[in-house]
């Protein structure tokens, strides 16, 4: 299994995971996801030495980067 972050999109919205690919992030790092209506900005709250494998579901989508001032700007 590929290593895997748990993400928030609103302070008490559920956790969601992604798979960050290559991106080294920590905790409280905001991000661009892929979502199905399309790119979000999230806020890491797991990181993958926190994720417990066994309560993640697949498939996972990714984590397309860090979050720039442009996306927290949107």
């Amino acid at each position: 299994m590929s290593k895997l972050v748990g993400v928030r999109f609103l302070r008490i919205d559920r956790i969601h995971y992604f798979d960050p690919g290559d991106l080294d992030l920590s905790l409280l790092e905001t991000v661009v996801v892929e979502t199905e209506s399309g790119p979000e900005t999230a806020l890491v709250v797991i990181e993958p030495s926190q994720v417990m494998y066994s309560e993640a579901l697949g498939p996972f989508k990714s984590v397309l980067r860090r979050a720039t001032l442009d996306d927290l700007k949107q």
